[in-house]
């Protein structure tokens, strides 16, 4: 959350119209960012993938780029976050960037999340696990 208010903090400083989303967000403050933002009276949406992965929707009419800056080791949480915007209502085509620092923990979860792919779309083409690992 640290992470978070500090980037909202950043963005806003540098003149965007911020709103948030994370786990401490009640359910009145949530729909109300989503609102704002869907409204245009914010151009940056920042969200936990953890809080805002899933049960979002509005987001597609004002949004075509997400870009994470800290990632969870949940393969599925990664996936739905990914999946927020290429949705049903989308009008743009959507631009996904990941920022990994060299030399961070990033670069680990980067490569536990693939590894996680990987595995995860070969029992789907197998679903005999000996032959997959």
């Amino acid at each position: 959350r640290k992470e978070l208010a500090a980037l909202a903090e950043l963005l806003t400083d540098a003149g965007r119209e911020v709103r948030t989303l994370s786990g401490a967000t009640d359910t009145a403050e949530r729909s109300e960012a989503v609102r704002a933002f869907g409204a245009g009276e914010a151009n940056t949406f920042i969200a936990m993938a953890q809080a805002g992965g899933t049960g979002i929707d509005g987001l597609q009419a004002n949004c075509s780029l997400e870009v994470f800056y800290s990632r969870t080791y949940n393969l599925a949480q990664w996936i739905q976050a990914q999946d927020r915007l290429p949705r049903i209502g989308q009008q743009h085509p959507v631009t996904v960037i990941s920022l990994i620092a060299d030399g961070t923990v990033d670069e680990k979860v980067d490569a536990a999340l693939e590894a996680k792919q990987g595995i995860m779309e070969a029992m789907m083409k197998n679903p005999n696990v000996e032959d997959v690992l």
